[in-house]
């Protein structure tokens, strides 16, 4: 049987939530993930010592858990958890439960418990409307426990040995009191503030390696350069040329200075973000002092072995020669790595386990005869695939480091361990371009979505090396604070994560929100310098839905422009878009505009918002769009009268047109906008926004992110007739 070294890389990674300009993380996933997989993963390493592991911990997942190990981060789900549900507003409850029951339903709502009985009450709904409709049948017991249940479900396993009581919570299961759910976040607290001093503790006992990725977790062969995608993907469509070798090198850099800063020494390896590389990519990174680097065994059989078995090639390192020397890299077998993170969950720990020897026993048998070790690479994603395993995975992960540490032929160890004793052999040729996924750059580049993501990112990076000077991101000392946040901010904009959740390979609860912060990423370059933000970055780049608020115009209308509630019968064949109470990042509190009525008689577009009863309006603005935008503001006192109308362009400077529209602000806001000054191309339609400022000096949006698509298509006909 031949001598073998299993080398385990568990990558933990999550976009950079913070929003440099407000503060506020903008969404809970780097905590929660905290109390499970970032926990128990170097925890467990110290239970079995026969068995070293490597860990890839991404340098900005590191900042965001500095700052809640400071108490310097806060998030909406965390001061929702803390407030008592008597002070929770109805827009608060409703956001509770539209986003407390992201858990693993199949683990912790099983048949009969008390998360279940809720999510029944919940039942299928997808949109806040109809989610609003069932919240009279949440009481405040209901929302307590909801609280509880959300927090208490996301604790890994090393959590419930450290702390009794919550095995205590999780078995009393429901009817929780207020200092339990108190109980339960000052223990959040507590893990939080352990989680980086346990990962310095196993590293200077040698049971854990701790490797890193790029800072912002950027796709690196795209950063250097988008027409890298032509080499796996000839036939795709691309956006035009970004290229910012700089920038790469600058976060593989900022990365090494992070790690050296946590562990007191240069980490030895990478895992560049999502697998991708390409020489080019090889160079940074054996330029920046890196020993070893990995990415998917479908890379290496596309590097010069694709006529051969797997087992003949894969289970040794590769050493690849590039200008700055040489670097060593592994490539995941993606057999076992796939088989833990994504299927051997279903399956009893014991039967899991089985199979995952078999697949090495199936390894020993091809290798049966060699006289050379073999380092085995099992990489991947080292926070989500807990949450599928019951208990987080604890039993599973136990049999299994139990069965690896009874095989006498089988080492598992660290990879820098491991390349300690292991031998190099020279690379076939120049690495393949591509990633783990598909081996190409498809899930990041060439959807429309993601084409546009780049555009943007490109538009914005022109515009700060025009303002700053730089060409790149100044060092510390060579920029005031507000020049070094602008290019911070473009940095994260630079993440693969935000580019994921584009085009229609992946689906979450959560995309819209990931749209938003990738345009607030890149609107915070302006902020930091004091720039007006420009007109691209304010509209949604993923397709917007807005579901069940939206209806379209049945037949043209000619209603009067009257700034007064009534003209029932004039307004109803138009558009309705219901507007959401929950307000906007850009703004505060909850829109007092409660419907946008829309249509048109094919000379003029019409637009009325309806305002909540105790709102005092100051001004209202209507924006209509086609590339750019045209706009027209009234204020209290206009009646009747004909407001100039401003071209907008995307630097969000307006100019004169010399045409007007009739617009009052009263009671109502209505709007008669000429058609044709809008420059559409046949087939497009008109999409509207608006913002409001109370008396009271708060400002409103509508919709609070992106558009309406009011369906009123060019050239407009006052015959149309829209189904609905």
């Amino acid at each position: 049987m031949p001598k073998k070294t299993l080398c385990f890389l568990f990558h933990m990674h999550q976009p950079f939530y913070r929003n440099l300009a407000s503060g506020e993380f903008e969404m809970p996933w780097v905590r929660l993930h905290a109390l499970k997989g970032y926990t128990d993963i170097p925890a467990i390493a110290s239970r079995f010592p026969e068995i070293r592991f490597t860990v890839n911990l991404v340098p900005s997942l590191i900042a965001q858990l500095k700052a809640y190990q400071s108490g310097d981060a806060i998030d909406r789900w965390l001061v929702l958890s803390r407030k008592p549900v008597f002070e929770l507003t109805e827009n608060e409850r409703l956001f509770i439960v539209d986003n407390f029951f992201s858990v693993n339903r199949r683990v912790h709502m099983k048949p009969g418990s008390r998360y279940r009985e809720l999510l029944m009450k919940r039942s299928s709904a997808s949109s806040q409307e109809v989610l609003r409709t069932r919240l009279p049948l949440f009481n405040d017991r209901d929302i307590q426990d909801l609280q509880a249940l959300f927090n208490l479900s996301w604790f890994g396993f090393t959590a419930f040995h450290e702390y009794p009581e919550l095995k205590e919570m999780k078995q009393k299961g429901r009817f929780f009191t207020r200092e339990e759910i108190d109980r339960i976040l000052d223990i959040q607290n507590e893990i939080l503030a352990m989680v980086l001093p346990r990962c310095r503790r196993q590293a200077a006992e040698g049971n854990v390696e701790f490797s890193i990725s790029p800072y912002y977790h950027p796709i690196l062969p795209l950063l250097f350069n988008t027409e890298t995608s032509k080499r796996c993907m000839p036939n795709a469509k691309l956006p035009p040329v970004f290229s910012a070798p700089a920038d790469a090198a600058h976060q593989i850099e900022a990365a090494v200075s992070s790690a050296a800063e946590l562990f007191t020494a240069a980490p030895a390896g990478m895992w560049p973000s999502e697998g991708a590389v390409s020489p080019e990519i090889l160079n940074l990174i054996a330029a920046a002092g890196i020993r070893w680097a990995a990415t998917d065994e479908e890379i290496l059989k596309k590097s010069g072995f694709e006529s051969r078995h797997r087992h003949s090639y894969l289970y040794a390192p590769y050493r690849f020669e590039t200008p700055s020397g040489p670097l060593t890299m592994l490539f995941r077998d993606r057999v076992l790595s796939d088989m833990m993170g994504f299927s051997l969950f279903e399956m009893p720990p014991e039967e899991a386990v089985k199979n995952f020897m078999t697949e090495l026993a199936a390894i020993d048998a091809y290798h049966r005869d060699s006289k050379k070790e073999l380092l085995i690479p099992v990489i991947l994603d080292g926070e989500n695939p807990w949450e599928n395993y019951e208990e987080s995975g604890e039993p599973f992960l136990v049999q299994l480091f139990e069965a690896l540490s009874a095989e006498k032929s089988l080492k598992v160890d660290t990879i820098s361990s491991a390349l300690d004793r292991i031998e190099t052999v020279p690379a076939p040729g120049p690495i393949y371009s591509g990633s783990w996924i598909n081996s190409n750059y498809q899930i990041w580049i060439g959807h429309r979505e993601t084409n546009t993501a780049w555009t943007c990112l490109a538009r914005v990076r022109r515009f700060l090396v025009e303002k700053t000077g730089f060409s790149e991101a100044p060092p510390e000392q060579s920029a005031d604070a507000a020049v070094r946040n602008a290019w911070e901010s473009l940095m994260i904009a630079q993440g693969s994560d935000w580019f994921w959740w584009y085009g229609d390979d992946f689906e979450s609860h959560d995309q819209d929100r990931f749209d938003r912060l990738f345009l607030q990423h890149l609107s915070n370059v302006y902020r930091q310098l004091g720039e007006t933000v420009p007109r691209f970055l304010t509209a949604p780049i993923r397709a917007t839905s807005f579901r069940g608020r939206l209806t379209l115009p049945t037949r043209a209308i000619q209603p009067e422009i009257t700034g007064k509630h009534g003209g029932f019968f004039q307004w109803r064949n138009a558009g309705v878009f219901r507007g959401s109470t929950r307000g906007s990042a850009m703004f505060t509190g909850e829109s007092p505009v409660r419907r946008v009525l829309f249509g048109q008689n094919g000379e003029f577009l019409f637009v009325r918002l309806i305002f909540a009863a105790d709102f005092q309006p100051a001004s209202a603005k209507i924006l209509f769009m086609d590339s750019v935008g045209y706009e027209v503001e009234a204020k209290p006192g206009m009646a009747e009268a004909n407001a100039a109308i401003r071209r907008c362009a995307d630097s969000d400077e307006c100019t004169e047109t010399g045409k007007s529209a009739r617009i009052v602000l009263g009671e109502t806001l209505d709007v008669r906008f000429p058609a044709k000054i809008l420059k559409l191309t046949p087939g497009e339609t008109v999409h509207i926004s608006a913002v409001v400022q109370g008396k009271d000096g708060r400002r409103f949006r509508v919709p609070d992110f992106g558009a309406i698509d009011t369906g009123m298509a060019y050239p407009f006909d006052r015959a149309a007739f829209w189904i609905v």
